[in-house]
């Protein structure tokens, strides 16, 4: 007896063939469009993330700059500005090595204010003036000690108690009396000082008073600071930082800033230029050196500065009595080079964006 087969629609091997083939064509595209869209979330954050350290930077140098020339002992100049270190100052076109950075140069920024603490107290008792003053109540005096108290959370009174020390300036709110710090004794809230002589004038208990360290000194200015152990024996492996620091003002002497003061304000910065200018923005000066920039600042002041305002010379603290504007320009890099940042797309290199910041700070153009 004869079988009867029946046979069944398929594919042949030939068709399975030719759809593998196109479906690994659809692959491929697939796969590049999402290499090219991994390759743009990731250059995207790349740069989002350069230009939030810039913003960073300028937030922090606007608020610099607006205590730059503070002088919170108002009835005389600081004592000691120098040429050598003056109040404010640009050192144009320092070098700065150890990193990857071709042409390492930069603008030094430097600048004296007084630094009040962040709290606020008041006096704890009544504070005898001179002689002829008699004190109400539990008086002080500057042998006794005076009490001074500080309001709010009391472990946030507590930190700021602590934070009076030897050497900084007790300042009253009322009329600006100041005396210097001799000794400091925090207890919870409240810190008992003694202070360098008397007060000219009574002070009443709970009077606002205002602490401050005196005679600081800030310092903005790229150095290389090496993140990766790996790249220790690299000898350009640091990575490019704006660094913030701040010490005592060194009078004719050297900056030493203090290590727990400095601060690095931005990462993988390439290039941070300072420029100044007394005539409104129509010139913006920048030079070989400081004292090119102050003779150019001059020829702008003689020529087309504002009324009453004709010149730098004799004036250690010029800076506060002359309208200035400063623009600093910051410009961060992304953290690593990709070909997709070159021109060619067949190098590597890193993308760069600057930023700009234009004020003119709260205590320059005051008459001192």
């Amino acid at each position: 007896m004869r079988r009867r087969f029946q046979f069944q629609d398929g594919f042949s091997l030939v068709e399975l063939l030719v759809a593998l083939f196109f479906t690994m064509i659809l692959m491929a595209g697939m796969a590049s469009v999402f290499k090219s869209s991994l390759a743009t979330f990731v250059t995207s954050g790349e740069k989002l993330s350069s230009n939030r350290r810039n913003r960073l930077a300028m937030d922090l140098l606007s608020d610099d700059l607006n205590v730059a020339g503070q002088y919170l002992t108002l009835d005389a100049a600081p004592n000691g500005i120098t040429d050598a270190n003056p109040g404010f100052v640009i050192h144009p076109n320092v070098a700065f090595t150890g990193t990857d950075v071709p042409a390492a140069v930069a603008d030094e920024l430097l600048f004296y204010f007084d630094d009040p603490l962040p709290a606020e107290g008041t006096f704890g008792a009544d504070v005898l003036g001179t002689a002829s003053y008699v004190a109400s109540g539990a008086a002080a005096t500057a042998g006794t000690g005076i009490p001074i108290n500080f309001a709010g959370d009391p472990d946030v009174a507590a930190v700021a108690a602590a934070q009076v020390k030897t050497g900084m300036l007790l300042i009253t709110r009322g009329n600006y009396e100041y005396k210097k710090i001799l000794t400091a004794d925090p207890k919870g809230a409240t810190t008992t000082v003694t202070i360098d002589g008397m007060f000219g004038e009574k002070h009443l208990a709970t009077e606002g008073v205002l602490i401050a360290k005196p005679a600081q000194y800030v310092r903005y200015r790229i150095q290389g600071r090496n993140f990766d152990p790996e790249k220790q024996a690299d000898a350009n492996g640091k990575i490019p930082c704006l660094i913030r620091e701040q010490g005592p003002y060194p009078g004719a002497g050297t900056f030493a800033p203090d290590d727990a003061l400095t601060t690095i304000v931005a990462e993988n910065v390439t290039k941070f230029t300072v420029a100044l200018s007394v005539d409104r923005g129509e010139h913006w000066r920048t030079g070989a050196d400081w004292d090119a920039i102050k003779a150019l600042l001059k020829t702008d002041l003689a020529t087309s500065g504002a009324p009453g305002f004709t010149t730098i010379s004799g004036n250690a603290h010029w800076y506060r009595s002359i309208p200035m504007l400063v623009r600093v320009n910051v410009t961060t890099r992304t953290l690593r080079s990709r070909s997709e940042y070159s021109a060619t797309g067949t190098t590597s290199a890193y993308k760069e964006q600057t930023q700009s910041l234009v004020l003119l700070p709260r205590h320059f153009g005051l008459q001192f």
